[in-house]
Formats: structure tokens, sequence, C-alpha cells
């Protein structure tokens, strides 16, 4: 028997048998080579790092079952292979396999590529209708995205050689989400930079062979397939138009009707901002989530399907149409502030104790003292001095006469600062 898998747009897969269970009259059967083609279906698309590959095939499960018409009974595993990628020949855009069957018997197909595993402990159709595929972490795709398919009642036909051929059409288990930021609204001088996207509401596993999604909170990853730094850099690139490059991230299939929300798949993105009201400062971020869907179907991600997604941020970004905007991170500008005491120039004398200090916000904005200076001044014998417990001021004990000079540095967001000029009469 061969196998075949025909690589289309959007993934490929291929599979191989073994196994054994015969029905009555079996023995009589002609024992014959038989070509089986494992075709991938295209993805429907929907409009609304590391990349896998798509098209990776690295091993396969197919299972035969007998399908005879009118036994009424439950189909026999007839044969069961498991192999590698080493094992499947390539042509082009074809993969095989040979292995025998009985000739002109009717069988249903099942396929399986890229679990990394055998499933050798299935036995029965019923076993493997309720099989679920789990995924140890969100992006474990090295092997190639999650695929199966099936045919029912099949007889092998023949190819452009006369050689006896079964077609398998497999579907991969994830929904493709393909991400990309229009700016062509956004405001002019404003800034929008990605720092990472996320699916958060991402299923840990999903059936082989039907449709579903998770059932509880504890059916999910604690985090989804995630893109930041440089694997989201090409979301903070533009065009003419003002459209960034696009990006990609994977989910199993996740059928809500969206009742709980809790349940349902959704992206969140968060994002360096400025503009002429708000910013984000101190590594905080702007936030926008936002469920995945279609506008027929919201709250579902279904199986072999990519989701187009292209968010519009208007003027200043700030409202959503269909997804939650989390502002509470950022500073208003008002909130900005920088204050010096007393003075910026100070006259004393031999023995007195001079304070300065200055007052900020936000608090989290570095303040930096120039030591160097003031040592000098400890060096020509007019100061020694001791900085306040919070940082934010010096108190000099003078000790001869002469100009010492003070800096103080307060940098962003605040960047402001002051030079103080203190002088001791001898």
């Amino acid at each position: 028997m061969e196998i075949t898998a025909l690589l289309p747009v959007w993934a490929a897969i291929c599979a191989v048998l073994a196994g054994g269970c015969a029905k009555d009259g079996s023995e009589a059967a002609a024992v014959g080579n038989v070509k089986v083609e494992i075709e991938l279906r295209s993805p429907s698309v929907v409009k609304s790092s590391y990349t896998p590959d798509e098209d990776k095939i690295s091993d396969l499960n197919v299972f035969f079952f007998s399908s005879e018409e009118g036994s009424g009974d439950e189909p026999c595993l007839e044969e069961r292979v498991y192999v590698r990628s080493a094992g499947l020949s390539r042509t082009g855009n074809v993969y095989s396999f040979h292995t025998k069957l009985l000739s002109g018997k009717p069988y249903d197909i099942y396929v399986a590529a890229n679990l990394g595993y055998e499933m050798s402990g299935v036995r029965t159709l019923k076993e493997l209708k309720s099989y679920r595929f789990h995924l140890a972490y969100p992006d474990e795709l090295r092997s190639g995205i999650p695929m199966s398919g099936y045919i029912r009642s099949a007889v092998a036909g023949e190819d452009e050689w006369g050689e006896s051929v079964f077609r398998v059409s497999l579907r991969r288990l994830m929904s493709k989400v393909s991400l990309s930021i229009d700016r062509s609204l956004f405001g002019k001088g404003f800034e929008y930079n990605v720092k990472s996207v996320k699916i958060c509401g991402s299923p840990r596993s999903a059936l082989l062979f039907g449709s579903g999604g998770a059932s509880s909170r504890e059916d999910f990853f604690a985090s989804g397939y995630t893109k930041s730094d440089s694997d989201a850099a090409v979301l903070n690139t533009r065009d003419g138009t003002g459209r960034s490059g696009e990006t990609t991230l994977y989910c199993l299939e996740n059928i809500q009707d969206g009742s709980d929300t809790t349940l349902c798949s959704y992206m969140e993105i968060e994002a360096e901002y400025k503009s002429d009201t708000l910013r984000s400062l101190g590594g905080n971020s702007l936030i926008y989530r936002f469920y995945l869907g279609s506008e027929k179907e919201p709250y579902i991600l279904r199986r072999n399907h990519e989701y187009k997604v292209t968010v519009m941020p208007v003027g200043r970004g700030l409202g959503g149409n269909g997804w939650r905007v989390d502002t509470e991170n950022l500073d208003p500008y008002n909130d900005i502030y920088y204050h010096f005491y007393p003075a910026n120039y100070i006259e004393c004398r031999i023995g007195d104790k001079v304070h300065v200090w200055c007052d900020y916000s936000p608090p989290y904005a570095k303040l930096v003292i120039d030591h160097d200076l003031l040592e000098e001044s400890v060096g020509s014998g007019i100061w020694t001095y001791e900085i306040d417990e919070d940082g934010r001021g010096v108190t000099f004990d003078m000790k001869s006469g002469g100009m010492g000079l003070c800096v103080f540095d307060v940098y962003e967001p605040v960047n402001d600062g002051s030079l103080c000029v203190i002088m001791c009469e001898p």
C-alpha cells in the first residue's frame, strides 16, 4: 500500500497504517498494493520568535477500519501504522508511504499528523473519536501543527498510472490569527509601539476527530501563544498607508456560544503609548483586549480557519470598536512636576547648616545628584554634607568661605533639574 500527502495552500500531512482484525471470509480476499493520498485542506479565511512551519509533516498515525455495508457491526481496526518523516517519500508536494490492504474492500480511514508519538493505546473507533490531543505548551509546534482527517466507506480508485489510490483530506486542529496594526487614523505625532501580543483563553487540548472547545477555566493555558519584543517588531513598521506588517499566532479550536465569556478566546496587545494627554511610563503599557471570532460567529475559533485581524487606533487610540482599552497604567501629563527648594542661590556663613531639596512626580522618575561636584567642595574645605534619607535632598555643614555648586537632575518623564549656588562668607 502507498500513502500519499499533497501540500496545498496552508499545510500538509501524511499517514501510514498497521494493525490487524479481519471479518469472516476475509481470508479469501486478495491482498494488493494500495496508494493512499493525504491532502490538506486550504484554510478558510475569516476577515476581522518562532513561527511554525505550517506545512511540516513529522509523523503520522493512520487507522484503517473495516467498513462493510450492511454489516451493522462496529467497524473493526484492521490496520494501524505509525510513520516518522524519515519513512515518507516526497515528490514535489506529495508525500507517500506504501502498505498492503485487501483489494476491493471499503475502509473508514482516519489520519492524525504531527502528534509527536504513536497512538498505540487506541483499539476501537469509539476510542479514536473521543481522543483528545494535548499540547504541553501553547507554542509547542516545532514538530508541526497537529492535523487530522478521515474518509468513510472508501474503496480505492485508480490514478493515471493505474495504481489503486485512497485520498484523505486533512485539516489543522488549530486556528491561525494574522494580526496587523493600521495607524492611518492615529493622531499625528502620537506613539503606539507594540511590546507584546498574546492569545488568552487558549485551550490545552482538542478532539482529533470532532469539534468543540474548552469546558472550564482549567482547560486553558495560563498564558497562550505569545510574541514579544523582536518577534512583535513587525507590528511597529508601517507602509505608505500607515499599515504595519503582519504577525501570526495560533490557538487550538475553541467553539463557544458566548454565554460564558470566561471560556472565550481573546487577544491582548501591550503597547508603549504617548499622546497629547497620556503616556506610558516606567515600563507600564496601554492594553487592548478583544474577543476572537468573526462577525457571523463571534466567540468561535474554528480549526483550520485563518482569522485576519486589523487593529486601528483612531485619534488618541483610547476608544475601541469591539475591544476594551485599559488605560489605568497611563500617566496624565498634569501629574508631572518638579520643584526645587529653598532657592537656586543661597548666601550663608561658616557654621551654618544649609538644607536644599526637591519634590517631583511621578515618584519613580530617576533622580541623580552630582556627587563628584559635591566632593570637589569637600576637597576645598568649603563643606561637609549628608544626603537625606529619601534621597531627594542634601544638608551642608559650612566649614570655610567660598562658593560651592550642587546639581540635581530628574529624568524621564520629568526631565527637569536645578543648579544651586551656595556662597559662604569668610
